[in-house]
């Protein structure tokens, strides 16, 4: 297990040090191999993709990569901001039909991007993929059933969440609990809890007994 539980915390380190350095963040997106930043392009920049403000984001700014520009914050601005005035001729390298679902996207007092101020939330993805997340993913799962052996807690369900974040959009620790099989959920039991890397210290860890 100490295998695993190293390559998770090495792993929330450096997530961790973008999370919190923009400009770190973005010397590493230019850093990313060629190969890397392609296969970003291919999956968020799919014909067949319907538009997202954030993937679309995504998809130009690896395009931009592509041809060899740096990736800066001004450059990650001019796109957001292109993307909130629907300026389809900035984009008109991208399909018809997926223009007009960027004319027609329903717009709201609400800023397009307002759950995605960090840079690491939206960028998270060039990163966290393939390999290393399948790697984290299973890593969490061993320790987890290696807890459920060592602690003797057979009746006990386990719950993960990877670097993808409860709710998708990127953190720099992983987590996990061990909850009773009779609760439905572990939102409604007390658990063993473990945190992998942390936002303030991503060196250490923390475990223990929490409530749901």
């Amino acid at each position: 297990m100490e295998t695993q539980f190293q390559y998770i915390v090495s792993l929330a380190k450096q997530y961790h040090k973008y999370s919190e350095s923009n400009e770190d963040l973005f010397i590493a997106i230019n850093a990313l191999p060629e190969s890397v930043v392609h296969e970003i392009y291919s999956e968020y920049g799919d014909p067949e993709r319907d538009f997202k403000p954030v993937n679309l984001l995504r998809a130009e700014t690896a395009r931009r990569l592509l041809q060899g520009e740096l990736v800066t914050e001004n450059l990650v601005n001019e796109i957001k901001d292109r993307i909130r005035i629907k300026d389809v001729e900035y984009f008109n390298h991208y399909r018809e039909s997926f223009l007009n679902q960027l004319r027609d996207y329903a717009v709201s007092k609400r800023d397009l991007f307002a759950n995605w101020q960090n840079p690491w939330n939206v960028y998270h993805t060039f990163f966290y993929r393939g390999v290393i997340k399948e790697t984290v993913q299973t890593y969490l799962e061993q320790i987890s059933k290696d807890l459920q052996v060592k602690l003797n807690l057979d009746d006990y369900n386990f719950h993960k969440v990877d670097f993808q974040g409860a709710s998708n959009f990127g953190s720099d620790f992983c987590w996990l609990a061990l909850y009773p099989i009779t609760k439905e959920s572990h939102k409604e039991s007390y658990q063993f809890f473990i945190r992998l890397g942390q936002e303030k210290d991503s060196n250490s860890s923390i475990a223990g007994q929490i409530a749901g």
